[in-house]
């Protein structure tokens, strides 16, 4: 039986969300607009490339991803929380939590994206409870 594996590839600039909150005159908190219709993209891209029903990984699972970018500023860490914000969104992962074990890069690259690996670590303990 194979393990329970996604690779994904996500298409343009993943977008730091941490560092794009604001203040309003009121004083609240929110995200700029492009911002959050950004990390909707990416999170309609993950629902779409799932396809077939797999269930929501809800096991300790590891990831890999290879994030291709046109700013070299950008913060690697930033770019990987606002991937599993969306990776739980699109209920692919039921909570980022269960991350073990990553592994994450940055190109820089003149075409933006993202290619992301997930495998559940212990796929056999998963089928038996």
């Amino acid at each position: 039986m194979k393990p329970l594996h996604y690779t994904f590839i996500i298409l343009g600039e993943i977008p730091v969300k941490k560092n794009n909150y604001r203040v309003s005159y009121s004083g609240g908190v929110y995200t700029d607009r492009d911002v959050k219709d950004t990390i909707e993209d990416i999170t309609n891209q993950l629902a779409y490339a799932r396809k077939r029903p797999k269930p929501s990984l809800d096991k300790e699972f590891e990831m890999k991803v290879d994030i291709f970018t046109s700013n070299p500023r950008k913060d690697l860490d930033g770019m990987v929380t606002t991937l599993l914000v969306c990776l739980q969104k699109a209920e692919i992962i039921k909570n980022d939590n269960l991350l073990v074990h990553e592994e994450n890069r940055k190109h820089i690259a003149t075409s933006a994206k993202a290619i992301i690996e997930i495998a559940l670590i212990h796929f056999y303990d998963a089928l038996a409870g």
